[in-house]
């Protein structure tokens, strides 16, 4: 089943990957730096014939296509130098393939902002077999592809959503239904966390587990079947939200009014407020009030708050940065 994701206003990131590892060598963690020398030049070696593609070290990347891979879920955090890190990006086929190369694993084929599970996982696996070629990968007769998180050990895939519900999540209820009926087809769906505190109740990460299915090509199909309920269900929640949370425009824009005047008070300086009172201001312009930032900037915005370069729940940086924002914004 192919199916489209036509709205990102629902979706905020997402990505589909597939995970590998070279035969006959250690885990990043505990490679050489000649050794990850040698698998990037192995990988590079296997498409630069095939596909027009850009190789760089890590530390070479800008801060902005550092983040970009990490609000993705592509990589997680922060890289020392220890070894040779990689990112390969080409065009395939109108989309944009992501290879990082000895970040968890030593190989991780990705296609990011995913608007079709089954297609992006095909599009992959045609790339996985033109290196499996001249590449052998770390295979186990029982356990699968061998990865550094045995969690993506077996077909080695990797499939993480990053969803804005508050249309089907407003209650908690409706939370822990939706979280138990996934958990149901080995997916777990949590309110997404930022220092071990939940940031919105309209912020969910969607991660299917578990690699070891008979017919791969079915799960799949299957998670582009829940991705595609979850989004429809949302977009029909919120079209009747009015009316399903007993709500009419004068009271949410009093709720609006409160929440702006907390946001410009710049009172608030840890992460999950911040992301809290911003992700609610979101919802306040989804359901087309008038907003003190519109949703292009505030989209914007979140993304500078929630950057991997800001070191702690509190960093005085990422408050300073909102601070001028506002500032900004309220002298315009």
């Amino acid at each position: 089943m192919s199916l489209k994701i036509e709205n990102q206003n629902v979706v905020l990131n997402s990505v589909v990957a597939v995970k590998r590892n070279v035969k006959d060598f250690k885990f990043p963690d505990q490679l050489t730096y000649e050794d990850s020398t040698k698998i990037v030049e192995k990988i590079y070696n296997c498409l630069k014939d095939d596909f027009e593609i850009k190789i760089f070290d890590y530390f070479d990347l800008s801060e902005k296509d550092r983040e970009d891979l990490y609000a993705d879920f592509i990589i997680n955090d922060k890289y020392d130098d220890s070894i040779k890190r990689s990112i390969i990006y080409f065009d395939y086929d109108d989309d944009e393939i992501i290879l990082t190369i000895n970040f968890e694993d030593h190989l991780s084929i990705n296609i990011s902002g995913v608007d079709d599970v089954e297609n992006a996982y095909e599009k992959i696996i045609k790339i996985e077999e033109i290196i499996d070629k001249k590449i052998d990968f770390a295979f186990d007769p029982l356990f699968g592809y061998l990865t550094k998180n045995a969690s993506d050990s077996g077909d080695g895939i990797f499939i993480f959503f990053k969803f804005f519900l508050y249309g089907i999540c407003s209650k908690q209820e409706h939370y822990i239904s939706l979280k138990a009926s996934l958990a149901y087809d080995n997916v777990k769906f949590n309110r997404l966390l930022a220092y071990n505190k939940p940031i919105s109740d309209y912020v969910y990460t969607f991660r299917p587990f578990g690699n070891y299915f008979e017919d791969t090509k079915k799960r799949i199909e299957k998670i582009d079947e829940l991705v595609h309920v979850i989004i429809t269900n949302e977009y029909n929640f919120r079209f009747n939200f009015k009316k399903l949370y007993n709500k009419n425009k004068e009271e949410l824009q009093e709720e609006l009014s409160i929440l702006e005047g907390i946001i410009k008070s710049k009172k608030t300086k840890t992460l999950p407020k911040i992301l809290n009172y911003l992700y609610e201001l979101r919802k306040y312009n989804l359901l087309r009030l008038d907003t003190f930032i519109g949703l292009k900037e505030l989209d914007e915005l979140i993304f500078e708050m929630e950057k991997s370069k800001y070191e702690t729940i509190d960093d005085v940086n990422r408050y300073r940065f909102l601070s001028n924002y506002l500032e900004d914004v309220d002298g315009k």
